[in-house]
C-alpha cells in the first residue's frame, strides 16, 4: 500500500514546476492552493502563484495541475500555468 503524499511534498513538486515553467527561482515562488481534489488516482490542484523576488510581486497568475503519486514519487502529469506580468 502506498503512503499518501503530504500536501507539503505536493506543493513542493508545484512550485519546483511551476519555477521551471516561468524561469524563475524556486525561492521565489509563492503557491496558494485554492482547491484539491482526487480523481481515481490523480491528485487535481487548483491555485494561484505569485513571484516575489525581493519585496515587489513581479508576476501573478493561476494553475491547474494533475500530479500522480508512482513508485518513485511524485509526478505532474499536466501543468496550465495562466498569468501576466506585472
Amino acid at each position: 500500500m502506498k503512503t499518501l503524499p503530504t500536501l507539503s511534498e505536493i506543493r513542493g513538486i508545484l512550485i519546483k514546476e511551476i519555477a521551471s515553467a516561468i524561469g524563475e527561482s524556486e525561492a521565489s515562488v509563492s503557491l496558494q492552493i485554492n482547491e484539491f481534489t482526487k480523481e481515481n488516482e490523480t491528485y487535481v490542484i487548483t491555485g494561484t502563484f505569485t513571484v516575489v523576488p525581493f519585496i515587489f510581486v513581479t508576476r501573478s497568475g493561476r494553475i491547474l495541475a494533475d500530479v500522480v503519486q508512482t513508485e518513485a514519487g511524485l509526478r505532474v502529469v499536466k501543468l496550465k500555468v495562466t498569468g501576466d506580468e506585472k
